[in-house]
């Protein structure tokens, strides 16, 4: 539906612009191009909960039950995956809660799977601490390896 020039203020985003374009020469006020593409992106959101609802997915309003770290996290593989819709579909649950996409080091997880400690706990950072030492080893003998290799090939082609 199309607004007239005549009919109320242009509602304002929290930027202070102006939420519609300005008015045309037939008087009338056209919708921005972000307002539509942001109706037909939240369409498409809405039908991708009502799929993964029917497909028995849910609970994200549940704090407890899904906490903020497990959401961020959900959302960070999703960015992987490549699927927009996903990805905000996940930003929306947090925002909805009035929550943050927490920091990575609360999602590490070892080999096995375990979920290293709980959100505020020193845990994460000590298996990061841990995962550097251990790469650090792992280049130290991949440059021993490469030095190596140098020496036989130095031998072998003098």
């Amino acid at each position: 539906m199309k607004q007239t020039a005549s009919s109320a203020p242009a509602p304002q985003t929290g930027s202070g612009i102006s939420a519609v374009s300005p008015p045309a020469e037939s008087g009338e006020v056209e919708p921005h191009p972000d307002d539509l593409a942001v109706d037909r992106f939240a369409a498409e959101m809405k039908a991708k909960l009502a799929q993964k609802r029917a497909e028995g997915r849910g609970g994200w309003e549940d704090k407890e039950d899904c906490p903020a770290h497990h959401l961020s996290n959900l959302l960070r593989d999703h960015v992987e995956k490549g699927d927009p819709l996903d990805v905000a579909n996940f930003a929306m649950m947090l925002h909805q809660r009035g929550e943050r996409i927490t920091s990575i080091h609360l999602g590490i997880l070892r080999e096995s799977g375990e979920r290293v400690g709980a959100p505020g706990s020193e845990a994460p950072f000590a298996a990061v601490a841990e995962a550097r030492e251990d790469a650090k080893g792992r280049l130290g003998t991949l440059r021993e390896a490469m030095r190596l290799r140098r020496e036989r090939e130095q031998e072998g082609g003098g």
